[in-house]
């Protein structure tokens, strides 16, 4: 099994076994006009936490209803967004959340809000602060099912998005209700992360099945990421062991621990949170240098999230 695949299926058991949610949602359009007229909150043991129809300040274009067969009709007596907005917040509070496509949802939790005038008495700064609030609390799963699905996509480079139905699809998952549904969704997501992860514990997962793997990720790489992990395996394992760190060394554990894998997924450059600076220079790059630039953001990023042990002294 590919070492990406192993790092991520960690990653998605530590989501399973926290206190995050799953969030979808069932909006009147893409644009930025567009309105939530459905969201649904899912923990990830399945339980229910909000599943509600919203009652939108226009009508449903007939495109939206033929997707999701939601009717004007239907949220007629449905909550408006400022009854539910709160709701949901109260819920997040302060954990992270999931979505399949998570940027979206977010982008239309905000938008709502703009649109039924919930932020009206917001201080620019108290506005920014409740968007980040919301964006920064999201994560995407459809970005972590794909690269761990690893589909190579050939004319953009990395690999390819996995919509939520090829998901289902590929996992053998079946739909609890209707696609285009938020509650069918959410419940989609769920069983899509639980068979991706196949409940695979870290500690599973030893340094010899990390250096058999390391072959095979190098095929799905460039030049110099495959330079990168040779030399990342030439430190793991061929250097003496001695009581004595040269400069430039860091004593890390055998296995990567939990954190580390976290950081070292996160360090991936990313539109929404990444400083425009270096967002801007990550995409002036060749698909070559993007691929070993995320190779040495991940390992420092682990190197940095490694927990420190003295040296012993003689």
């Amino acid at each position: 099994m590919m070492l990406h695949k192993n790092l991520l299926q960690m990653v998605i058991a530590n989501w399973l076994n926290s206190d995050m949610v799953i969030i979808d949602t069932e909006t009147t359009g893409l644009a930025y006009n567009a309105e939530i007229i459905e969201i649904s909150v899912i923990d990830m043991r399945g339980n229910v936490l909000l599943d509600t129809l919203v009652k939108p300040s226009c009508s449903i274009p007939p495109q939206a209803t033929e997707i999701n067969r939601i009717t004007d009709e239907m949220v007629a007596d449905a909550p408006s967004w400022r009854e539910v907005y709160p709701v949901l917040m109260d819920i997040i509070g302060s954990r992270k959340w999931v979505g399949w496509k998570s940027e979206f949802d977010a982008r239309l939790i905000v938008q709502s809000c703009l649109i039924n005038g919930l932020y009206d008495d917001l201080s620019p700064a108290q506005l920014l602060a409740e968007q980040e609030r919301i964006h920064g609390s999201q994560i995407d799963a459809k970005r972590t099912y794909s690269e761990w699905h690893g589909e190579p996509d050939r004319k953009r480079g990395g690999f390819k998005r996995q919509p939520l139905a090829a998901a289902v699809q590929q996992m053998g998952v079946k739909f609890q209700g209707n696609a285009h549904r938020s509650l069918a969704d959410c419940y989609a997501v769920l069983h899509v992360l639980i068979r991706a992860s196949k409940w695979v514990a870290p500690e599973t997962m030893t340094m010899a099945q990390i250096r058999n793997s390391l072959p095979i990720v190098a095929r799905y790489e460039t030049t110099a990421g495959q330079a990168l992990f040779n030399a990342m395996e030439e430190s793991l394992f061929s250097q003496p062991r001695t009581n004595e760190t040269p400069d430039g060394w860091q004593l890390v554990p055998i296995e990567p621990t939990e954190d580390m894998v976290i950081h070292g997924f996160e360090s991936k450059p990313d539109a929404h949170f990444s400083k425009q600076e270096d967002w801007d220079a990550y995409q002036a790059m060749s698909g070559c240098e993007q691929a070993a630039h995320r190779a040495k953001l991940c390992w420092s990023a682990m190197l940095a999230a490694a927990p420190k042990q003295e040296q012993n002294q003689k």
